[in-house]
């Protein structure tokens, strides 16, 4: 029995030297593939902010960069940081009902001309929409309104973008409704939007001072 076992321990020799070079070989893969998971991670943090968009670098949830340029550009990567998009191309929004009659869809296909023609002899409220002149009188208008985010920090802190259309619409109603309230029938009608203190212009402002104080 002496001389067995030193016989078995030189059996056992080559097979703990092959699992130690088996471990040994899968350890070394382990750190190649961490390493490469780190690097990936990183290079994750890399993207593209294309032309018309600014970019916003977000640090543990706080802006670290803003309006940041076209191009490639860094930010931690989640869940550390972010880095948001935002396009700053105009954005076109028309508010054809507001305040304007309820018409089906026959109706709407119409002109202004032919509209008239077939005038209601009453609104209903709730349904038909319209505005009150300086002078007491009603009035019906169709907008289309065009903006841009231009300061894309502020954009990205207050708006969310389910709410961006509802909020710009309100805003822009609010400004309708006080500018055609000090404005009489005629000059309503007989005014450009290009005029300076224009309706449109004046409905403009109220709009840009609201939002800008939300």
């Amino acid at each position: 029995t002496g001389e067995e076992r030193p016989a078995i321990g030189a059996m056992f020799d080559p097979a703990n030297q092959s699992l130690a070079d088996a471990l040994r070989i899968t350890f070394r893969l382990l750190q190649v593939g961490m390493v490469v998971l780190v690097a990936l991670f990183f290079l994750s943090g890399f993207q593209s902010i294309k032309e018309g968009e600014a970019g916003v670098r977000l640090l543990f949830g706080r802006v670290a960069g803003d309006d940041l340029p076209p191009g490639f550009r860094f930010s931690w990567p989640y869940p550390f940081g972010e880095l948001i998009k935002v396009n700053k191309g105009t954005v076109t929004l028309s508010l054809d009902e507001e305040f304007w009659p309820r018409l089906d869809e026959q109706k709407k296909k119409l002109s202004i001309q032919e509209l008239a023609g077939m005038a209601q002899r009453s609104l209903k409220p709730g349904l038909d929409g319209s505005l009150i002149t300086a002078d007491g009188n009603l009035a019906h208008t169709q907008w289309k309104v065009e903006y841009r985010r231009v300061r894309p920090s502020d954009f990205v802190q207050h708006i969310l973008d389910e709410d961006e259309a509802r909020i710009v619409r309100g805003a822009v109603r609010r400004g309708v409704i006080h500018a055609v309230a000090q404005t009489p029938i005629d000059d309503l009608l007989k005014q450009s939007s290009a005029d300076e203190g224009s309706v449109a212009t004046r409905a403009r402002l109220a709009a840009q001072e609201l939002l800008d104080a939300l």
